[in-house]
């Protein structure tokens, strides 16, 4: 999964984040939330092991751009995942139907339980 940091929503998401831990001066908390459609995964051994290659590669791109930033995120801030494995089973009905699968490919961030400030949309996905 790559996040495209250029996105003004991203840069916004993170001047957002810098904002709360400079305001506050304390630990923050963000929490990742990866999801997975039921599509049968060849490259994974499961959907759960994607869907926590999404959320663990989302927590890195958040302390690169973080540290970037001159934050030292080790100290302020504290990361908590959800994951899911959403959306219809996959059958041979609907094998060919990427759109029925599509919004289940995702992951989105809050900061302090509060809000989504990032929802990215993954869509780089073969179908076999």
């Amino acid at each position: 999964m790559e996040i495209n940091t250029s996105l003004s929503t991203y840069k916004h998401m993170i001047e957002r984040i810098a904002a709360e831990i400079n305001t506050q001066g304390e630990r923050v908390t963000i929490r990742i939330e990866a999801s997975a459609s039921k599509v049968p995964k060849q490259r994974y051994q499961s959907n759960e092991e994607l869907v926590e290659l999404r959320g663990k590669a989302a927590q890195k791109q958040l302390i690169s751009s973080l540290e970037s930033l001159g934050i030292d995120t080790n100290k302020m801030l504290t990361f908590e995942f959800q994951s899911s494995d959403n959306g219809p089973a996959f059958t041979s009905e609907n094998r060919g139907n990427c759109a029925l699968f599509t919004e289940f490919l995702y992951v989105t961030i809050h900061l302090n339980q509060q809000i989504s400030v990032y929802n990215k949309k993954i869509v780089k996905t073969r179908w076999r």
